[in-house]
């Protein structure tokens, strides 16, 4: 009897520790399950205050020192987690802070592309041969690296809100107003996510480069105010008709912007010529009502930023020197060669007041340059000084800073100089950034700025499109 109820309870203690091992299976399939979701989807997006999660990656051409090419000679990095290398098939841990390099005559490369990836989320590559504002750059995601003739091409792949985090510090100074950064985040967000749809850099199986040809992208360490903005406009981008705009932005304006036509192309229907005041502006336009505007410091939210006005002053043989240089330079002129300038006759201004055609009278001829971007390199100031709107020295330009500008013909000495009065930093279409911070300041909201720039536009989370 006694060996009977021994097996029952043996029976019993077995099944109990089946029942337990069942439990713990179940729990850990819950975890594998719940670790992988995380991993896909670590970006917890608020939708009505129910939490969704999404991710959307971007793939980033690093290129080297200064930004000058996407091609690297060799590659050295470390992670500060436990991260994978993975080289075709296979792959091997490298401990947190090993030091990782990696030349074109690499074993790794015998299998195709080298990828890697750290085991916490959370954690960041180095990549120390290469150099930006704060030092050696560090990435979050994964980095991968490929050959091509004999260089490295490395691209980090990254959710966009990460991406985020190095692009608004190096697009916007992280000491603006968090409403301003929050603005300067939406705008990036939703370039980044148009480059993601368009595949603009298919050939190298990337979206965009780090550079200012799509947008500066971690040249300067993200602080708290810009990690705040970029969560708390989480997944949001300007839509107009349901589609993601060109959110095009600058640095500083002359008091007004622009419209887009000013590349030779048609115009983005939201994309609109505003004047950047609670005051009702006048059309500039008109040659005589831009001259007498930007001789003077009008009240618009740009007015206390140095760029906001400027001039500089060129001997007529330093003006025919950049001229007749420039000249060979520029599509669809009709001459390269002036000789000896004499005048700048402004045959065409823009919306808000942006050269758009004008005439360059020399002793060997006339010519028509159009375009505000010609028009501005055909001007190299980088030889002679700028001064902003305090009567300050400036520098660190090689054209005109903006193409707001009207022309004087001085005489000194018996010698002829042209001065060039103008205002403002960059295209002057879309959002000015410096308008945006002292907007901010004012009290206005991040959606109102966006919509004060551009026409008829929606703010949507582009994670429910």
């Amino acid at each position: 009897m006694k060996k009977y109820i021994k097996l029952g309870i043996l029976l019993l203690m077995v099944m109990f520790t089946v029942f337990l091992i069942a439990l713990k299976f179940c729990e850990n399939d819950n975890i594998a399950e719940e670790v992988e979701t995380k991993s896909k989807y670590k970006l917890a997006i608020s939708n009505e205050k129910e939490d969704v999660d999404r991710q959307v990656d971007i793939r980033v051409l690093i290129m080297t020192d200064d930004f000058e090419n996407i091609f690297h000679s060799k590659a050295t990095l470390k992670c500060d987690s436990d991260c994978k290398l993975i080289y075709g098939d296979k792959e091997k841990i490298i401990k947190a802070g090993k030091t990782i390099n990696i030349g074109p005559e690499s074993k790794y490369f015998k299998k195709g592309k080298i990828k890697l990836v750290p085991t916490n989320e959370n954690a960041k590559i180095e990549l120390l041969t290469i150099e930006r504002q704060y030092g050696n750059p560090k990435y979050f995601g994964s980095i991968e690296l490929d050959l091509y003739d004999d260089k490295i091409l490395i691209t980090n792949e990254v959710s966009i809100e990460e991406y985020l985090y190095g692009v608004v510090p190096s697009e916007m100074p992280s000491n603006y107003e968090k409403t301003a950064l929050m603005v300067q985040a939406v705008c990036a967000r939703t370039y980044a996510y148009s480059q993601v749809l368009s595949e603009s850099y298919k050939k190298y199986n990337a979206h965009v480069d780090d550079s200012v040809n799509y947008q500066v992208y971690n040249n300067v360490e993200p602080t708290e105010d810009v990690i705040e903005a970029v969560d708390e406009t989480c997944g949001m981008i300007i839509t107009y008709e349901n589609e993601p705009i060109n959110a095009l932005f600058f640095s500083t304006s002359c008091g007004a912007t622009t419209i887009a036509d000013i590349w030779g192309n048609k115009n983005f229907p939201y994309i609109k010529s505003v004047y950047l005041s609670d005051k009702k502006g006048v059309d500039l336009s008109k040659e005589e009502n831009f001259d007498e505007f930007i001789r003077k410091e009008a009240d618009t939210y740009d007015k206390d930023y140095d760029l906001y006005r400027w001039s500089v002053m060129m001997s007529a043989d330093e003006l025919s020197y950049s001229v007749n240089k420039m000249l060979p330079t520029i599509d669809d002129v009709k001459r390269t060669y002036v000789g000896e300038v004499k005048d700048i006759e402004i045959i065409k201004r823009g919306k808000g007041g942006i050269i758009k055609t004008i005439n360059i009278k020399g002793s060997e001829g006339n010519v028509k340059v159009r375009l505000q971007s010609n028009i501005r390199k055909l001007f190299d100031i980088s030889n002679v000084t700028l001064y902003d709107k305090d009567g300050e020295k400036t520098g660190g330009f090689d054209m005109l800073p903006s193409g707001y500008f009207v022309v004087d013909k001085v005489v000194k000495e018996g010698k002829l100089y042209f001065e060039f009065i103008g205002g403002g930093f960059g295209h002057g279409v879309g959002m000015s950034q410096n308008a945006t911070r002292t907007m901010a300041e004012k009290g206005m909201t991040y959606e109102q700025i966006i919509k004060f720039f551009y026409n008829k536009v929606e703010i949507k989370n582009m994670y429910e499109l």
